[in-house]
């Protein structure tokens, strides 16, 4: 059994490694490293919102964690500078879906997926800096939010080519750039950040 004291360890290693690879190798921050550090960022957050609730890490096949039965997806991004401006993009999969197995969404290279967003409950999507990892932004989105916009989440990146959606968060945004136009919900989370920004309030237990 683990606490939270062996979390914030982990934390701090991580931490120190992804420097010193950065270090020897350059670029940024090991995007594997980041992804776990977001992971146990969140898991730290959430028990802070949630002290009287039992929370878990979950294994790969559902959602990254559990809290008292509700499943929170956690994403992480670095911030870099792509060609839609400067910002954080998180890439989103769908999984298969045991109440919906018929259950397929198109990708535009791969062809029909079978799968849905029912493994989350929740999306967290980290947004860190790495020159300052303490101190992420959380975003975070209910299921609902994610399958009502999620036409406009499709998945347009050549470089992340295998991910169905795409959430991006624009910091400096170039509206128009190398033909990549910016719909409406990704305008929404650069001006109006409140909506998704650190709104732990969002999350709801389950009544059982």
């Amino acid at each position: 059994m683990f606490t939270e004291m062996d979390v914030q360890q982990a934390i701090c290693l991580i931490r120190d490694l992804g420097y010193v690879l950065k270090k020897i190798k350059g670029g940024l921050f090991s995007t594997d490293l980041l992804s776990t550090l977001g992971e146990l960022k969140v898991f730290l957050e959430l028990k802070r919102q949630f002290p009287d609730s039992e929370i878990s890490f979950k294994g790969k096949a559902r959602a990254d964690i559990l809290v008292d039965g509700v499943n929170i997806e956690v994403k992480t991004s670095n911030l870099k500078r792509e060609d839609y401006g400067v910002g954080y993009g998180f890439a989103l999969h769908v999984k298969k879906c045991r109440r919906h197995p018929q259950a397929r969404i198109e990708h535009t290279r791969r062809g029909p997926i079978t799968g849905d967003l029912c493994y989350l409950d929740y999306l967290i999507c980290v947004a860190i800096d790495e020159k300052n990892l303490e101190n992420p932004t959380y975003y975070i989105f209910s299921r609902e939010e994610l399958n009502n916009n999620a036409p406009k989440l499709v998945n347009k990146s050549k470089r992340f080519w295998w991910a169905l959606y795409r959430i991006l968060i624009p910091v400096e945004p170039y509206l128009i750039q190398k033909g990549i136009l910016y719909n409406d919900f990704y305008l929404q989370l650069a001006k109006d950040r409140d909506k998704f920004k650190d709104r732990w309030d969002k999350i709801e237990m389950k009544n059982y």
